[in-house]
């Protein structure tokens, strides 16, 4: 009975997003662990973040910009600042023009962390694309767009 329900939910269109979502997420893991053996990894798990503020450097970013770009919790978003603060990755810094407001910035170190973190990236890209045609992929994003379209805000 196992068999069939696997074999059934093989061309339901989200069961097969979902795997691929879960093996990419392990694959870049690895990649990450791989890098950054002695780093604290739920640092290394919360990479997002620090991209978020890599891509926002030429503009302050408060914790209230992580709360609304990730639709977190302030206590959740609290909680991953203060890791990635311990592990030297961000830090905040006061605002001149309102001393109870904290930039949040990244050290070298979490700049370090985020090129590299780029790379594994890159390297997770290839990966997942390796063997496929060019055709074939321009197909799946026409595919995978046309997706997203369909089911953007269905949640009425």
């Amino acid at each position: 009975m196992h068999d069939r329900i696997i074999s059934e939910d093989a061309h339901l269109v989200g069961f097969q997003m979902r795997m691929l979502d879960k093996n990419m997420r392990k694959a870049f893991e690895a990649f990450q662990y791989k890098t950054f053996p002695d780093r604290d990894q739920t640092a290394v798990s919360h990479g997002w973040v620090v991209g978020y503020i890599y891509r926002h450097s030429e503009s302050d970013v408060y914790q209230k910009d992580l709360e609304n770009a990730f639709h977190m919790a302030p206590s959740s978003i609290t909680a991953i600042v203060k890791n990635l603060e311990k592990s030297g990755l961000i830090k905040r810094e006061a605002v001149e023009k309102d001393a109870r407001l904290k930039r949040i910035v990244l050290t070298d170190k979490g700049l370090e962390f985020q090129e590299k973190t780029m790379e594994n990236f890159a390297k997770l890209e290839q990966v997942a694309v390796a063997g496929i045609p060019k055709d074939d992929l321009d197909k799946f994003f026409e595919v995978i767009f046309q997706m997203r379209k369909n089911v953007e805000g269905f949640n009425e």
